[in-house]
């Protein structure tokens, strides 16, 4: 999760002069910027699904044989 907020942070901080004035620039500027936001978003929604309590979800009885993890 530091990892993808390190990307946004430094595609947003990744501003020149030459941003601003050539048109290719700035668009790469806001691509990367846009990319980088999604993958951030879409970190933070599978962190919040992936997330949950493996005692409650799963009686004691029940065996583990059909756990899947998500890598």
């Amino acid at each position: 999760m530091r990892q993808l907020l390190t990307g946004v942070v430094a595609a947003a901080m990744d501003v020149s002069p030459r941003t601003v004035l050539d048109p290719r620039e700035g668009f790469r500027y806001w691509t990367t910027l846009t990319s980088r936001l999604i993958k951030f978003q879409g970190g933070l929604f599978l962190r919040a699904i992936v997330a949950t309590d493996l005692p409650i979800a799963v009686k004691e009885e029940e065996p583990l044989d059909n756990l899947r993890a998500i890598v």
